[in-house]
């Protein structure tokens, strides 16, 4: 048997490796610290924000049981109202429970309260606003872009004078012919 000589296996890939990383250890180190940092960062301002706005929820509940359990008047109405500028994402329904409080209690605010009220909860403010006797409200402009529009219709219909409101009567109950509202209303004006 003839023995082979061995061939020297070549480690240059392997060499270039650990060069490279032999000269630029200080600047792998301080990338790799610098991502740590950054990560450590974003992490510590994300659980902040978490904290404040769990926080803030938290003040809103406990406004709302002290108003429940003391009852409500202007003063903690008003520092209630005051929570919607600490956050901003519950603006809308701080206003709609403060307008809501207020027309329960017959407050004179409930009104202007109800209208500062936008985004999703809108149509439902201005429902309660209606319902206060606002004349700022027509209930025609929701029938069309609503989502209690049978609500809508009803009081569309109920609102209307002559001509159209056997128009709107029509219209309400070949959309809604099941509703009870239609029902009612159908025979109030029969």
């Amino acid at each position: 048997m003839v023995r082979r000589k061995k061939k020297p296996v070549q480690e240059v890939p392997i060499d270039k490796v650990e060069d490279f990383m032999f000269q630029n250890y200080k600047k792998i180190v301080m990338v790799v610290g610098a991502c740590l940092l950054v990560f450590i960062a974003a992490y510590t301002v994300r659980q902040i924000m978490a904290v404040s706005a769990e926080k803030a929820e938290a003040e809103i509940g406990s406004a709302e049981t002290k108003m429940a359990v003391n009852g409500a008047n202007a003063e903690s109405l008003s520092s209630y109202k005051a929570l919607a500028g600490r956050k901003s994402s519950s603006k809308n329904y701080i206003y709609l429970k403060a307008g809501i409080i207020e027309a329960n209690n017959n407050m004179p605010d409930a009104q202007a309260t109800l209208a500062a009220v936008d985004g999703s909860l809108a149509e439902l403010a201005d429902s309660l606003a209606y319902d206060l006797g606002s004349k700022d409200i027509d209930p025609k402009t929701y029938i069309a872009k609503g989502s209690m529009k049978p609500l809508w219709y009803y009081r569309a219909v109920l609102s209307a004078e002559g001509d159209e409101k056997a128009k709107l009567l029509e219209e309400f109950g070949s959309k809604y012919p099941e509703s009870p509202l239609y029902e009612m209303v159908k025979r109030w004006e029969s």
